[in-house]
């Protein structure tokens, strides 16, 4: 993506970074960095190398107040909020970090979205 960042800015949605992070074996991770496109367009065609995701899950979203330091303290709470309130995680899906265009990540007022996808 950052390869083709500027080429698609005519194409973006808007101008947050979604951070994609899944699991692909025990302990060890994925993580993609993305951007919301309009696929309405034809032009895009010329990016072959790009990847197209679609998710088609449900997500229970938190909002994190801090810096990225403090963000594993924000997600453990949300774990727990879940797992308090009998909200299944859907380990199938990808969780979704959105760090909108003013997002400083050491900026202790910074604000970040985060998505986990659960199971209804």
């Amino acid at each position: 993506m950052v390869k083709y960042y500027s080429q698609l800015k005519p194409f973006l949605i808007n101008e947050n970074i979604i951070s994609l992070e899944g699991t692909i074996a025990d302990n060890h991770i994925r993580k993609w960095a993305m951007v919301e496109i309009d696929d309405e367009n034809d032009n895009l065609s010329k990016f072959t190398e790009l990847e197209i995701l679609t998710l088609n899950s449900n997500y229970f979203g938190f909002t994190h107040t801090g810096s990225a330091i403090q963000f594993n303290s924000s997600f453990q709470k949300s774990i727990e909020y879940l797992k308090t309130n009998k909200i299944q995680i859907d380990e199938r899906y990808p969780r979704l970090e959105i760090m909108h265009n003013i997002y400083r990540p050491d900026v202790p007022l910074s604000k970040e979205q985060f998505w986990i996808p659960i199971i209804c």
